[in-house]
């Protein structure tokens, strides 16, 4: 396949931007999926990074499989990785999914190499955007709380709730997840007192985007609550931000919903949350607050059963609010 008009032959994923270098994978679940009877399909990747714990993860999907089945590490440099072989001449599906977030190690597909033409999956015709955190990026969704230190690979974006909810709705999803960050101040530690808002979540979001989402969902406030600390006049500070937040994206996004989540990590924003919701005329979803006895990943973080429980919450309320059904596509 003649490089650099590959990317025409396939379906993009998430956010991407095409580059003179290959197809840029910014944000989680950027990637490319396609159909295919190659007998070998062969992937050219170019990769950054500043430190091994913050290469970049790739996960390789097969027809309609949930779990991938070979995860790759795109060490710096640019290099040719085997995604997959067979030797019969069987059609199938494949999906090569960012499972890390932008601010951890650049990925660019830089060539697709086939034995066997390419076409370009079909495009759901319901389209998520979720914008979120930590929580939404599934940061540590792999480590074990107490034990592990944050690394890439134990970060999986398909494993959260977020993936997981459009997967059950047979929908596009979009993902922007920033881990840390928020709308007031990204998280900051108990000794600190100032807000910390360098590359701030409002202010760095990719407004200008192909897919026009028909629900967006945002799950922010974690981060910010670290400041807030229920002072009365930072909490209406936060109202403010997120409010403005809100608004813009209505602005941008006339024709979509959208749906405001909090609760997961921790609840003293609950009720701002819900009077930004209240607002801006959305709609609001107190979630559950994680079980440990569920297990938790780094830090704290919600791990895989957590996420699963709270995709399961969180596409219900979704499949109502929009009048879907999980049988239809």
């Amino acid at each position: 396949m003649e490089k650099m008009v590959w990317w025409e032959q396939v379906r993009i994923l998430g956010i991407t931007n095409k580059e003179p270098s290959g197809l840029h994978l910014c944000w989680s679940t950027s990637g490319i999926a396609f159909v295919t009877a190659a007998s070998v399909v062969t992937v050219e990747m170019a990769a950054q990074s500043i430190a091994a714990q913050e290469d970049a993860f790739m996960g390789v999907f097969i027809n309609d499989e949930k779990q991938f089945r070979q995860k790759i590490r795109a060490v710096p440099g640019k290099r040719k990785y085997i995604i997959y072989q067979q030797e019969s001449a069987e059609t199938v599906r494949i999906r090569l999914v960012k499972l890390t977030e932008e601010q951890y190690g650049n990925v660019w597909i830089t060539n697709l190499i086939t034995d066997a033409p390419v076409t370009r999956d079909a495009i759901p015709s319901r389209h998520l955007l979720f914008i979120g955190d930590s929580l939404t990026a599934g940061y540590g969704v792999d480590g074990i709380n107490g034990i592990s230190t944050f690394r890439t690979a134990d970060e999986d974006v398909t494993k959260t709730y977020a993936y997981q909810a459009a997967e059950m709705l047979h929908a596009d999803s979009r993902i922007v997840a920033y881990s840390g960050n928020g709308v007031l101040s990204r998280w900051i530690a108990p000794e600190q007192d100032t807000p910390y808002t360098k590359n701030i979540l409002p202010e760095i979001f990719p407004y200008i985007q192909n897919e026009v989402p028909d629900l967006i969902v945002c799950n922010l406030g974690t981060n910010d609550a670290s400041y807030v600390r229920q002072i009365p006049s930072r909490e209406r500070a936060f109202v403010e931000k997120y409010t403005d937040f809100i608004q813009q994206l209505k602005k941008v996004f006339a024709d979509a919903k959208i749906l405001l989540l909090y609760g997961l990590m921790e609840q003293t924003l609950c009720e701002k949350v819900q009077e930004t919701a209240q607002r801006c005329g959305t709609e609001f979803l107190k979630l559950p607050l994680q079980n440990p006895v569920n297990g938790m990943g780094t830090d704290g973080h919600p791990g895989a059963r957590t996420q699963q429980e709270i995709a399961l919450y969180v596409e219900r309320y979704m499949e109502q609010m929009m009048m879907w059904r999980t049988d239809e596509r």
